[in-house]
Parts: structure tokens; C-alpha cells; sequence
């Protein structure tokens, strides 16, 4: 009987769905490993031109939108000049460490995995390099205006991290943390 009071209380104990939006230029194993996110659900896009108000996480696949998502945001190989005031690009950066203690990097590894250029910036004050390499930050989590961030400074196409089991380890893991 008290069980059945919180639950109506509180509501139902079923997740709700995730609503993802994925905007990319058809980037079909990032798609995949989305898809493995509990609970979430997958929209794709080609472009973004409004601020994407009714999803829980906005997706940036290499796609510079119109205008900048209010949803968290999981953006690969974009700069937004507001996170970033300058960068440049670097060539073969060698990852050299990475945060497993985060929440983003659970079951997540980066031995061999190789990549081609990236962009190069400071670390911005509103977050924290969670996957590095000599020259610059290579993942950046953080928050800015209470809206969460997750910058990939490269395009996984360009690397061979997505034919490793943590490429989709950390895409569930950044679901997650930005739901």
C-alpha cells in the first residue's frame, strides 16, 4: 500500500524516453551507437535552425547549426565561438590521457585509438579536459549557463575510435550525462 502511494505520488517508475536529436550530414555509425542509449530516442537532422527546445540532448555531428541548441549539447568537430574565442588545427595529436573517472568515460578506453587532425584549443574556464593529448584538450566536459557540454575537438570518421567497443560506450555515457 505504501509503495503504491509514492509511486502515485512521484509518478510512474518507467523512464521517461530520452529525446535525442542527431543533426549530421548522415554519419551512420554514430547513429548506430546512439541507438544504444536506454530509453533514448533518435530524430536526425541535416541542419538545425531553431534552438531545439523540445529535445533533452542536441547531437552536433560536424554540422555548424544556424543557431546554437538551448538543450545540452554533445558536439563533434564544431566550435562555438562563444566556448571557444580562437583555435586552430593540429595534425595527428596523440592522445596521452584520459579521465576515467568521469561519468562520460565509464567502460571507456583510448589505447591505440588514432587520430587524424583535431581542432586545437585552451581548455575554457566553464569546463574540463576529460581526454587529452600533448598539444590540447581533445574532449571537453562542462556547463555553461546551466546548460551541460560535451565538445569531441575531433571528427571520430577521421580516427579509428569508432571501430573500438568504447566508441559507443561513450555515446550511451553521454546520453546519459547530459539527460
Amino acid at each position: 500500500r505504501q509503495l503504491g502511494f509514492k509511486v502515485a505520488m512521484f509518478g510512474s517508475l518507467v523512464p521517461r524516453p530520452v529525446k535525442v536529436l542527431l543533426v549530421t550530414k548522415g554519419n551512420h555509425l554514430l547513429t548506430k551507437a546512439l541507438r544504444g542509449a536506454p530509453n533514448a530516442r533518435i530524430e536526425t537532422a541535416g541542419q538545425l535552425t531553431d534552438a531545439a527546445e523540445g529535445y533533452d540532448v542536441v547531437v552536433l555531428d560536424d554540422v555548424i547549426p544556424a543557431l546554437w541548441p538551448r538543450a545540452n549539447t554533445l558536439a563533434i568537430h564544431v566550435a562555438n565561438t562563444n566556448w571557444f574565442p580562437t583555435w586552430q588545427t593540429v595534425k595527428n595529436p596523440m592522445i596521452v590521457d584520459w579521465k576515467n573517472s568521469h561519468p562520460l568515460l565509464r567502460f571507456v578506453n583510448f589505447d591505440n585509438v588514432q587520430v587524424a587532425g583535431s581542432l586545437a584549443v585552451k581548455t575554457p574556464s566553464w569546463g574540463f579536459s576529460i581526454v587529452e593529448s600533448s598539444d590540447t584538450p581533445l574532449i571537453v566536459a562542462g556547463e555553461i549557463n546551466r546548460q551541460r557540454i560535451v565538445w569531441v575537438a575531433f571528427d571520430p570518421l577521421e580516427s579509428n575510435w569508432p571501430l573500438r567497443l568504447s566508441f559507443p560506450s561513450f555515446m550511451v555515457n553521454a546520453v546519459d550525462w547530459l539527460n
